[in-house]
C-alpha cells in the first residue's frame, strides 16, 4: 500500500478527528464510533470547500461467533463470558446483540 493512503489514529478526541478531515490533502475518511462523533466528522466534511466521502460505521452491534474450541471450555465458562461481554461493554458501540453457534 502506498505511503499516506492508510492511517490510525487511536484517541484525541473530536478535535483530533475534525483537523484531520479539514485538511485539504485528506480526499476520504473512514471512521468507527459513536454516532455523535460520526456526524460530526461528516459535517466537517460536508464544511469543506470540496467535500469528501466519509465512510462511517457509527454505534453499531456486533455479532456473537462461537467456534467449537470455545464451547470445549464449558458451559459454565461460555456463559460467564458472554454476561461479562454484556456488562462490561454497556452503552459503547461494542454491545453483541445476537449470536451464532457454529457446529
Amino acid at each position: 500500500m502506498p505511503e499516506g493512503v492508510f492511517s490510525l489514529l487511536y484517541g484525541g478526541g473530536r478535535c483530533v478527528g475534525q483537523a484531520v478531515v479539514k485538511h485539504l490533502v485528506i480526499q476520504a475518511v473512514g471512521f468507527t464510533g459513536s454516532s455523535a462523533a460520526g456526524l460530526a466528522l461528516m459535517a466537517t466534511a460536508a464544511a469543506r470547500p470540496q467535500r469528501i466521502p466519509v465512510y462511517a460505521e457509527m454505534s453499531s452491534v456486533n455479532p456473537l461467533v462461537i467456534l467449537p474450541g470455545v464451547l470445549a471450555c464449558g458451559e459454565t465458562a461460555l456463559a460467564e463470558s458472554y454476561f461479562g461481554s454484556l456488562v462490561l461493554t454497556a452503552k459503547k458501540n461494542t454491545d453483541v446483540k445476537w449470536s451464532h453457534r457454529y457446529e
